[in-house]
């Protein structure tokens, strides 16, 4: 028992490692990696103009002058790495968006049904219609103390906008209830996306809900099979 647990979990990081689900919300959490650090640079750069200000308003002090302005060409340097690295991953969400647009575009020509299979252990979702795999995001299950149960199901309700009675009227955009309660639905928290960090649901970034909720009221509860592993 024990050793055949562990070769699942094996296989289950090599097939993530290998295959990298790459998300819009990565790309969208590293541009803002990379804002900040333009933003740092460019306090530090009017910070030491400043300082240099003042030094060159006295006598004998050419050293520390100099060594000002070499740190102000190098976060300079630095700034312009940064912003070339903002514009490559800028490129990556545009490519990005481009194929997701064109799937959407080809998703009615696929034959079969809609499969949404939710891995537990790598925090990933992957749709496919029919044997065809058109999405594959990260997503969030429950966190410690709180079971995302496994199974196979099928939606029973789906709404644009619901409101979580149990957790304070949490909103819970595109949500697509498949049992008692627990939902595929979207949330505001997609840093947390990858990771266990819901009360039970299956969250996605907002975006990617809409998509199964336009799935499920597109083709119907009784095509749309979820599997909970």
């Amino acid at each position: 028992m024990f050793k055949s647990s562990f070769k699942f979990i094996v296989i289950s990081f090599f097939i993530l490692s290998v295959f990298p689900v790459t998300t819009e919300a990565n790309y969208t959490t590293e541009m803002k990696k990379i804002d900040r650090k333009i933003y740092v640079s460019q306090t530090q750069q009017k910070m030491l103009q400043k300082r240099m200000i003042v030094e060159k308003r006295k006598i004998f002090n050419n050293t520390r002058i100099r060594a000002y302005e070499q740190t102000i060409v190098r976060l300079q340097r630095e700034e312009n790495i940064y912003r070339r690295d903002k514009l490559l991953v800028q490129r990556k969400i545009n490519r990005l968006q481009a194929n997701e647009a064109r799937k959407a575009r080809n998703i009615p020509s696929i034959a079969g049904d809609i499969h949404i299979k939710v891995n537990r252990l790598t925090q990933t979702m992957r749709v496919y219609k029919g044997k065809t795999l058109i999405y594959s995001w990260r997503c969030s299950t429950g966190k410690r103390g709180y079971t995302t149960p496994a199974g196979h199901y099928k939606p029973y309700h789906a709404v644009k906008m619901h409101y979580s009675k149990k957790w304070n009227n949490s909103p819970m955009p595109y949500s697509v209830f498949y049992y008692k309660g627990f939902a595929i639905h979207g949330t505001n928290y997609i840093s947390r996306l990858g990771s266990r960090a819901s009360h039970g649901c299956i969250r996605l970034s907002s975006k990617n809900a809409k998509k199964i909720y336009n799935l499920a009221r597109k083709y119907g509860y009784k095509r749309v099979h979820i599997r909970v592993v």
